[in-house]
């Protein structure tokens, strides 16, 4: 796997903010599109009911013994399927003349109960809140009429009616401004990421030398600037010339002339390549300037 340059990689993210911001936006407005003229509201309602003793008189210590207690809590793990069995829901289905099937309608209801209570809770997902609220309530009806005729029992109490739901419980525009957000921003790094991988492009001069074993000398050396050698002495390049020595008109060697700002009258000359270079660190480890002369501001 090809290593991977972290500062490279940082500083071609930061070229392409831009981008970024734009994936971002168009994120959040096609998700935004989506929740609040696409995405289906949908609404819950849930009604309750209790197990309660034979006679349906609870919360008294004559009436409500602790065999009936002991009895209702075997009874509530069976209850729950008898809530969501084929006979009561298609009897729903008739009751109130909906156009569901079995299979679509129990889909939506969801059954729980309390741990080490006698509570079964009935809850109805619809897109029609007033659906919900009738599905769940007839469910709850057609369950305790069910009991009775299956158990010989009327153990069966409501604890709290279904009512229509105010608002859906599957849209919370904040919510989703957030994960579409944080969609946004992870498809955008991602892409960048993936773009970067496979760009076989040379990016730096580093690069080629790794890669194809050359020195390349890609600095402009200009004249009238201020140069920092490595060893902290400032100079000023003053000209830049043509070595007649080894001079041909196909292959120019550049030198460079260059004045001491500390001795203005010392004036030396380098060969520009030489000028140009990097520090050899291995000779000077603690030296932290990369190349031999840097430029520096006035």
């Amino acid at each position: 796997m090809e290593e991977i340059n972290l500062k490279e990689l940082f500083d071609y993210i930061k070229e392409r903010l831009l981008m970024i911001i734009i994936m971002v936006l168009a994120v959040l407005v096609i998700g935004s599109v989506y929740s609040v003229f696409i995405k289906t509201p949908m609404y819950k309602s849930q009604t309750s009911i209790v197990l309660v003793s034979d006679d349906g008189q609870a919360g008294t210590s004559t009436t409500l013994t602790q065999s009936d207690v002991q009895l209702n809590k075997g009874l509530v793990p069976t209850y729950k399927e008898i809530v969501t069995s084929r006979k009561i829901i298609e009897k729903v289905i008739s009751n109130l003349s909906i156009d569901y099937s079995y299979e679509s309608l129990v889909k939506m209801v969801t059954v729980s109960n309390n741990t080490n209570t006698e509570i079964i809770e009935i809850s109805v997902k619809n897109s029609d809140k007033a659906l919900a609220a009738d599905i769940a309530n007839e469910i709850r009806i057609v369950f305790g009429d069910e009991i009775k005729n299956i158990y010989q029992l009327q153990n069966v109490k409501t604890v709290d009616k279904a009512t229509e739901a105010d608002k859906p419980y599957n849209i919370n525009i904040f919510k989703d401004l957030v994960i579409y957000c944080l969609i946004g921003v992870v498809l955008s790094f991602g892409t960048i990421f993936v773009i970067y991988y496979f760009d076989t492009t040379i990016k730096s001069a580093d690069e080629i030398e790794k890669k194809l074993g050359l020195r390349i000398i890609v600095r402009e050396i200009q004249i009238g600037k201020l140069y920092k050698h490595f060893k902290g002495h400032l100079y000023k390049v003053i000209d830049i010339v043509l070595d007649c020595n080894t001079n041909t008109l196909e292959n120019p060697d550049k030198v460079v002339i260059y004045q001491d700002q500390n001795n203005l009258e010392l004036k030396w000359a380098r060969a520009y390549n030489e000028f140009a270079s990097e520090v050899d660190h291995d000779k000077y480890p603690d030296v932290k300037q990369k190349y031999r002369f840097e430029e520096v501001d006035e």
